[in-house]
């Protein structure tokens, strides 16, 4: 790379004007030697007049006051003016005109067509990119709008943005011949059809009903899966003479279903006097019963006396085993009796590393590097290299390299005229080849717009021409604009987050071994200027500090860097991130 300071040399310097020659073309008197006299330039410089050429004549004496001097000469001269001066396109067809724009500089001719006034309220942005129009806005202007085509979604679980730019109506949103109430369950409602009554979650874990527990020829569904029953329907049942015991046939019984009991032993003196069971009224006078307990306070089914009843039958409700599972609220234990083989649910993974830091379940604390890590953002380019981080539930390598001064990547060695020569005891770069080693592959395509540069971290707009030539003041302005939607940018950016890089970023892409462009090979980016005119340097946003209307611009044909007038045009890369 050739850094240069040449532009602020010759501003430094005396300017020389050259002349040509002082001689009179031909002799005195002859009209061979007519010229213009100065008098006549500035005339015509400030009013336009024609003048006329004298015959030069011998001067009798040294020269006196003309009444305009050179420097009235410059000062009544045209300036370039590349922001307010017209261009053949402003100028009415036919019409001449003086151009003071570079490039349009002198007498020129215009070529705009008055045959028809441009109106509209169209702005940039406001048609489709690639096309031209002309409105209050201006003439010929090329706008941005991007062409989307046929746009096609799909419906998911969120909103989806539709990119901002022309549809060109062929697009669609899927449809789902399956999105009916029949195939949503009750209760949900799926983009404004309502789920079906009948269409349930059939989930059960605990207690499941099968076959064995349904009526038979009956139907239900358990754990999505339907399930015919095969009990057979009970019916009524009466007990042998004399017996004990009663065998109820399996079966599914209704309410309505009875059973009969014959005893032998149901007669008048086995009954306690006055109490009349079944119909027979007893005569037995059995001893006097004591206790307090009550029917609600024995089990039921269990028979029992107090001191004011005999022949009570508890009530107490018989819960068995209970098992319960802890949730989010206290659960109330049903009243009755436990037959002590019930539990609540335990669960090994109860424990302070399965619990996020600050949180207390059941007795335990959360440990402190269990935490919530949905709010974190960092990417691997902002985290240090090899370093690791947790961001939104993932693990995330870090790597954003330390900053060093990277290597040069030159490795060849030149004599003073430019020769290749051997590197060895030269003390060149190329033998010397100090620096840190540059990361491999140097830059990362995000596949959205974006490059990521490996040494710096920094992230690169992929497009480097998607401005075209600006001056200074509008560059900064346009790359600060820059946000998803844009330049090929589907990296969900927003305005602000992008800027023009200073003079140090835009030098870092540079690599001191490579020529037209000086970019490692292989880079990933587009459209990079390499033509080699003052029009192909891009800007950077560090102003010169010994004149600052001055700014740095580099050039990627050759490396070469010097400071411009901020009303040039030259190119755009914008950047984001860095330290």
């Amino acid at each position: 790379m050739k850094t240069s300071f040449q532009l602020m040399t010759l501003m430094a310097l005396t300017p020389t004007v050259f002349a040509g020659s002082l001689d009179a073309p031909s002799a005195p008197g002859d009209m061979g030697s007519a010229m213009y006299s100065l008098p006549s330039i500035c005339a015509r410089l400030q009013t336009g007049a024609a003048g006329s050429q004298n015959v030069f004549t011998e001067p009798t004496s040294g020269p006196g006051a003309t009444g305009c001097t050179l420097n009235d000469v410059m000062n009544y001269a045209p300036a370039l003016d590349n922001i307010n001066g017209a261009t053949p396109a402003e100028v009415i067809a036919g019409k001449t005109f003086w151009g003071l724009r570079n490039g349009d500089w002198g007498v020129l001719t215009g070529t705009y067509n008055t045959g028809s006034v441009c109106v509209g309220t169209a702005t940039l942005g406001n048609v489709l990119v690639g096309q031209t129009f002309s409105g209050t806005a201006g003439l010929g202007l090329t706008d941005t709008m991007p062409n989307n085509g046929a746009v096609t979604m799909t419906p998911s679980t969120t909103p989806q943005t539709i990119a901002a730019g022309y549809h060109h109506g062929s697009g669609t949103v899927a449809g789902e011949a399956n999105l009916v109430t029949g195939n949503i369950k009750n209760g949900v409602t799926l983009f404004g059809v309502s789920g079906k009554t009948e269409v349930v979650d059939t989930t059960e874990a605990t207690s499941p009903a099968t076959a064995t527990t349904l009526l038979s020829g009956k139907k239900a569904f358990v754990n999505g899966v339907a399930v015919t029953g095969t009990v057979p329907a009970g019916a009524n049942v009466t007990g042998a003479a004399g017996s004990l015991v009663m065998t109820i046939p399996d079966g599914l019984y209704s309410g309505s279903k009875t059973a009969t009991a014959n005893d032998a032993d149901l007669v008048a003196s086995n009954i306690k006097n006055g109490i009349d069971l079944f119909g027979v009224l007893g005569t037995y006078n059995p001893l006097i019963a004591t206790g307090t307990a009550t029917v609600a306070q024995v089990l039921s089914g269990q028979t029992f006396s107090n001191s004011s009843s005999s022949g009570l039958t508890g009530t107490m409700t018989n819960n068995g085993a209970v098992t319960l599972t802890p949730s989010t609220t206290p659960q109330t234990i049903a009243a009755g009796y436990h037959n002590g083989s019930g539990t609540v649910v335990g669960d090994a993974d109860l424990v302070a590393t399965n619990i996020r830091s600050g949180v207390n379940l059941f007795g335990v604390s959360g440990d402190p590097n269990v935490v919530n890590t949905s709010t974190g953002d960092a990417t691997a380019a902002e985290i240090a290299s090899g370093k690791k981080a947790w961001v939104d539930g993932s693990e995330i390598t870090g790597t954003a390299v330390p900053v060093a001064v990277p290597k040069t990547g030159q490795t060849i060695c030149y004599d003073a005229s430019g020769t290749s020569i051997s590197c060895t005891g030269t003390g060149q770069d190329g033998a010397l080849q100090k620096g840190a080693a540059l990361p491999s592959p140097r830059f990362t395509d995000n596949s959205n717009g974006t490059v990521t540069d490996n040494l710096t971290g920094l992230i690169w707009l992929k497009n480097a021409n998607c401005f075209g030539t600006q001056n200074w003041p509008n560059a900064l302005s346009s790359a600060n604009s820059l946000a998803n939607g844009t330049c090929g940018l589907t990296d969900g950016s927003v305005a602000g987050q992008w800027r023009l890089p200073n003079f140090k970023e835009i030098l870092s892409l540079i690599i001191f071994s490579g020529s037209n462009p000086v970019l490692p090979a292989g880079h990933p980016f587009t459209s990079v200027q390499t033509a080699g005119g003052n029009s192909d340097y891009y800007w950077s946003a560090s102003s010169n500090a010994s004149t600052t209307s001055l700014a740095w611009g580099v050039l990627f044909v050759d490396g070469n860097s010097n400071p411009f007038y901020k009303t040039n045009t030259f190119n755009v890369w914008p950047v984001r991130g860095g330290q």
